[in-house]
């Protein structure tokens, strides 16, 4: 049951501070099952780069919240949610800082 939740593109200027989130449901997720954990990684880790600022979730969604990022870079955001089944949920989207 780990099929990722994919974003689309997101262009984010540098002074931006915003939230997207993941929406996890049916096939993803049983009737009543929900999400009991979230957490959000970002990759290329550097100085001045994109920030994850927090994380959090509802029942079914998981919420990432960014800031910061160096103009022109691009950056990839995974998140990782795990239900109270136990099953582990991913999603994921390319961020590019454009100003």
């Amino acid at each position: 049951m780990e099929k990722p939740s994919i974003r689309p593109f997101i262009e984010k200027w540098t002074d931006e501070v915003v939230s997207f989130g993941f929406e996890f449901a049916s096939p993803e997720m049983s009737t009543g099952e929900t999400i009991a954990s979230a957490t959000a990684t970002r990759t290329p880790i550097e100085a001045g780069g994109l920030v994850i600022d927090s994380t959090s979730y509802t029942a079914s969604t998981a919420t990432v919240k960014l800031s910061g990022g160096i103009n022109g870079n691009d950056y990839q955001v995974n998140i990782l949610a795990v239900t109270s089944l136990g099953h582990t949920l991913r999603g994921n989207m390319l961020v590019r800082i454009i100003h």
